[in-house]
């Protein structure tokens, strides 16, 4: 490239769009929200197996690894206001780790606003991250 700024525009015009939803919300349960999809969150799993600050990707409920899974779907500790998220869920989608983590590329912006709303609800009253 010629210059500098002709070679930066070259760069962005070859990075895919970030998708919107992404940005959505208020910025803490957000944040933590970004953390679990890239796996990089203050969950056991993921301080041991993949930032290597934690002897035990045990969960304190007893289960071997406390993944994203296991948080969202699973653990007993967060059965309470789990119900919640999945029937906030079910309004629009089939409840999985994927649609909880990324949305659903097939619902409306709205919906997975929604879908997100109900996510972000669920960090913050679980107080896992705090």
């Amino acid at each position: 490239s010629p210059t500098l700024n002709i070679l930066k525009m070259s760069l962005r015009k070859e990075l895919p769009d970030k998708p919107l939803l992404f940005y959505y919300g208020k910025r803490w349960p957000s944040v933590h929200h970004a953390r679990l999809r890239m796996q990089c969150s203050k969950l056991n799993y993921d301080l041991n197996c993949r930032l290597y600050v934690r002897d035990d990707p045990a969960c304190r409920c007893g289960a071997t690894r406390e993944t994203a899974c296991h948080f969202f779907m699973n653990c007993p500790l967060y059965q309470n206001i789990r119900i919640e998220l999945f029937a906030a869920v079910r309004k629009h989608a089939v409840c999985s780790i994927e649609t909880l983590l990324f949305g659903d590329a097939n619902l409306t912006n709205d919906a997975n606003k929604s879908i997100f709303d109900a996510v972000h609800d669920f960090i913050s009253q679980s107080n896992r991250f705090v």
